[in-house]
């Protein structure tokens, strides 16, 4: 967890993939505590795991 001012970014440990999320505000969390998260698909950042290149979002119909 790193805050940023008025954002604190996560890295969050699946056991599958590390994701990051950004979170607004100061979050009371603590290291290793369960969290149950959401996110809006349209606004997600995705990259590939070996390249680390952007993978393309989905064209809205």
């Amino acid at each position: 967890m790193e805050p940023l001012g008025g954002q604190t970014q996560l890295l969050l440990d699946t056991g599958a993939v590390t994701l990051t999320a950004r979170l607004d505000g100061q979050p009371a969390l603590r290291a290793g505590e369960a969290l149950t998260l959401w996110f809006d698909r349209q606004a997600a950042h995705l990259f590939d795991p070996q390249t680390e290149q952007a993978l393309a979002r989905p064209v809205q119909a």
